[in-house]
């Protein structure tokens, strides 16, 4: 019996040393999809923005509605697309249904021709987003909307820049803005973004009593 426990010792041993080696290497997680890059669009890549709303000049009427909006870039028949969708536990992801459009690399801009059942590009009202030009015009952030040097309302085929801009918990830094071109009914409406990624898409209302905010803020990693 004696003879018997060296060579049941040497198999446990093996066996340990068989398990540590199944370990050594544990599972690597999923890679999350890389960001869409505006300047180097390619499909896989996914973006997502959290919707937040506000009344203008009110405080504390700023809240994320708990919406998350999902953007990815995907091939349809050779083409590119932009496939727009709610997480689930959305609010708004009930009655919404996904939707996706064209869109189209060029060298320093985009194109976005079917941007109406956009809910980031619906309010735009010229196709070509430049992501390389140089700004047009200096621009700050009056008490409800973007403003020109001047005081004058910021409306228009320019580029502008802006230094900052902030509403509520949202606060982005220097980037470049567009505006609804031309306006929409009484809707004024922004895009911010920088020469790789849409950073804020901002929309107010004033056929309301009171002028009703509603944007959606880039989530970053």
């Amino acid at each position: 019996m004696k003879s018997a426990i060296p060579f049941l010792v040497i198999g446990l041993l093996f066996a340990s040393c068989s398990d540590d080696d199944d370990n050594s290497q544990p599972s690597s997680p999923d890679k999350p999809a890389p960001a869409i890059d505006l300047a180097d669009l390619q499909p896989g890549q996914k973006s997502m923005y959290l919707k937040y709303e506000s009344i203008c000049g009110l405080e504390d009427s700023f809240v994320f509605t708990r919406d998350t909006l999902v953007v990815e870039v995907k091939e349809d028949d050779g083409s590119l697309i932009f496939h727009e969708s709610y997480t689930d536990g959305s609010p708004n992801v009930i009655g919404m249904e996904p939707t996706s459009h064209q869109v189209i690399q060029k060298d320093g801009y985009i194109l976005i021709p079917e941007r109406f059942s956009s809910t980031l590009f619906f309010f735009y009202g010229n196709d070509t987003v430049f992501t390389h030009s140089p700004h047009d015009v200096e621009l700050s952030q009056g008490l409800c909307f973007v403003e020109h040097e001047n005081g004058d309302p910021f409306i228009g085929e320019e580029i502008g820049r802006i230094t900052d801009f902030n509403v509520g918990d949202v606060t982005v830094g220097e980037n470049k803005i567009v505006s609804c071109v031309p306006p929409i009914l009484n809707l004024n409406a922004y895009l911010i973004y920088n020469e790789n990624q849409l950073v804020v898409s901002h929309t107010i209302d004033e056929n309301l009593l009171q002028m009703h905010i509603d944007g959606f803020r880039l989530l970053e990693e």
